[in-house]
């Protein structure tokens, strides 16, 4: 298993001067992405999409993965035993989020701890199922009428923009399925954002999307599961050095705390 650090990561994420060849009418779509929780703030974001595929990627591909931002809580249970709560303030865990609508899945850059080093991945999963409930409201957006939808994704509830006039299932991040271009997502804690900027036709030629082939690849079950472990290594490690490993990790929750708060809909 290949260890890497986070710099030479992100040097295998910077995009070359070549460009890739898209064969059909392409868009390109500018967007504002805020996640509120984390030191990232605001970061300017660009959607490339065509009828067989989307690329998102950040104006700043610095994926913060450091175990460092770990949040540790103490509260006592009804029994009156102490929990700890280790809190995992990772944001935007793939700043680059590549998309196949023919082959209906996703690939992003992560990074997960084997023996307290970072390990570099590229994670694919089969793109989400959304379940879209499509309101009644209306908006504009650059001369473009956008309507209102919402629904549930991975612990978390959004309502969505987005525009019929341009059609297809695409939007930023993982955000899909809904019959026309999505604008605009905010959840209803308005903690994760993804507000419209611009949006305009562009000719065949992209950014160079190739993933790093150097690292290994992973679906997403295993990336989860390397993760936690990951994790709870880490904390085992903590709650050694506070003097609290009698009992190894047991009794200790591990909580998420970015943009994906679960995985319930992953097989």
């Amino acid at each position: 298993m290949k260890s890497i650090c986070t710099a030479i990561l992100l040097s295998l994420l910077v995009f070359s001067n070549a460009t890739a060849q898209v064969p059909n009418k392409s868009y390109r779509v500018r967007y504002e992405a805020t996640y509120q929780k984390v030191p990232i703030g605001e970061a300017n974001a660009t959607l490339y999409f065509n009828d067989t595929c989307s690329l998102y990627l950040s104006d700043d591909y610095a994926v913060k993965h450091s175990r460092e931002d770990i949040v540790k809580r103490k509260e006592k249970t009804n029994d009156g035993k102490e929990k700890v709560t280790i809190s995992t303030n990772i944001p935007f865990e793939g700043e680059l989020v590549w998309t196949s609508f023919t082959r209906m899945v996703l690939q992003f850059p992560a990074m997960y701890r084997v023996h307290m080093e970072n390990v570099a991945c590229v994670v694919e999963e089969q793109l989400p199922l959304m379940q879209w409930e499509l309101r009644t409201g209306h908006k504009q957006f650059d001369g473009y009428q956008a309507n209102e939808a919402y629904c549930q994704f991975r612990g978390r509830k959004y309502q969505a923009w987005y525009i019929p006039a341009i059609p297809t299932m695409a939007g930023p991040w993982k955000f899909n399925g809904l019959p026309g271009l999505i604008v605009e997502v905010k959840d209803e804690d308005n903690a994760v954002l993804f507000n419209f900027k611009s949006v305009e036709t562009i000719g065949e030629s992209w950014p160079n999307y190739e993933l790093p082939n150097e690292v290994e690849k992973l679906d997403i079950k295993s990336y989860m599961k390397r993760d936690y472990e990951g994790l709870q290594e880490l904390v085992g490690i903590l709650t050694s050095k506070s003097g609290r490993n009698q009992g190894g990790t047991s009794g200790i929750e591990i909580q998420r705390d970015d943009r994906e708060l679960d995985f319930n809909d992953v097989q």
